[in-house]
């Protein structure tokens, strides 16, 4: 069968998914070849600068997420990620959070790593930059599509970063 890893919130266990994946593959009527789809967080804009901008709203979910804060929104997107980590409220304690098993000792005092893990795979800058990074992701680990999900506070900047990627994709196929 295809297997789709969600690398958009546990990256740290791709490159072992991807190998075990491939080593364990047995073909079948259904795939007579391994297909792996793997999930990241992408956001592209005209400047490397709106890029970033764009990737706050992520930047606060995540933390949102790990610290155990409601959210029945999306926070809009702030001038630079030091206004996230200047302002944040402390984790209390660690929410459960699908298949990742957080933990006090990672989370509590160390909020700001833990979200740089849990984003670790993510597109952000323009085009070029872009396609460089997505370049980079195909010279560690075999894939064979992409599935995007993007944090985006603003409906137009959300389609034009999904547009912008889509370009990127079609350069490199």
């Amino acid at each position: 069968m295809p297997y789709a890893f969600a690398s958009h919130f546990a990256p740290a266990q791709l490159v072992d998914a991807d190998q075990i994946y491939y080593q364990e593959f047995k073909p079948s009527r259904f795939l007579d070849k391994p297909y792996m789809i793997v999930g990241i967080n992408a956001y592209v804009a005209d400047t490397d600068k709106e890029a970033k901008y764009l990737a706050t709203t992520f930047t606060q979910t995540a933390l949102n997420i790990i610290t155990g804060q409601d959210m029945p929104t999306l926070p809009k997107p702030v001038k630079s990620e030091d206004e996230i980590w200047n302002n944040y409220l402390k984790a209390q304690y660690v929410p459960h959070f699908g298949p990742v098993a957080l933990k006090n000792e990672n989370i509590i005092g160390n909020e700001k790593d833990a979200v740089q893990r849990m984003t670790d795979l993510t597109v952000i800058g323009n085009k070029k930059e872009a396609k460089e990074q997505i370049e980079y992701l195909r010279s560690k680990i075999k894939f064979d599509e992409l599935m995007v999900n993007s944090y985006i506070y603003d409906e137009v900047a959300w389609l034009n970063s999904y547009r912008l990627f889509s370009e990127v994709v079609k350069e490199i196929n």
